[in-house]
């Protein structure tokens, strides 16, 4: 376990786990997207390969209940959806996400937060909820968080962000 180290910003400096092999006098330290252990075999393997970038304003997506398109200059596209949370309970859902394989998958979620302090939100997958903290971002530029959750092989995972105790979520 390592971390990405932002010295002016410490609250973002994210814990990352990488698969370590050592043989003999050599570790070897590999930076995998996304990775499966084998505990019972002491051995991992590379994921499932990232094929699909989700993108928020796509269909079949859904933005509701207040959640809307907003700009975004650094983000793809140039646009990003906000307005999630808070009292009309804004909510973004992807549906029909697919997994190669059944396994934990990483989620990495680039968002906005202009906030001097994280936002949270429920970040829904496959029906259980997980309290996700949105960390500040500088400016225009997006930061990025990991999420790991429980995946179904094929097309049938879904993931749904909504508001966590009535707050407003990232933008």
């Amino acid at each position: 376990m390592g971390d990405r180290w932002h010295s002016d910003n410490l609250m973002t400096a994210a814990y990352t786990w990488l698969p370590l092999t050592i043989s003999g006098t050599t570790a070897t330290l590999h930076n995998e997207v996304n990775w499966i252990l084998n505990i019972a075999g002491g051995a991992w393997k590379a994921g499932p390969t990232n094929r699909k970038l989700l993108r928020s304003r796509r269909r079949p997506n859904t933005i509701s209940n207040g959640a809307k398109t907003v700009e975004c200059t650094n983000c793809s596209g140039t646009k990003n959806v906000g307005y999630i949370g808070g009292k009309p309970g804004g909510t973004l859902t992807f549906p029909n996400v697919s997994s190669s394989v059944a396994t934990n998958s990483t989620m990495r979620i680039r968002y906005l937060n202009g906030d001097k302090s994280q936002r949270f939100a429920n970040v829904v997958v496959n029906g259980v909820a997980n309290v996700f903290a949105f960390l500040p971002t500088s400016g225009t530029t997006p930061g990025t968080s990991a999420l790991t959750v429980p995946s179904k092989a094929g097309s049938a995972n879904m993931m749904r962000f909504e508001a966590y105790n009535g707050g407003w979520a990232e933008s």
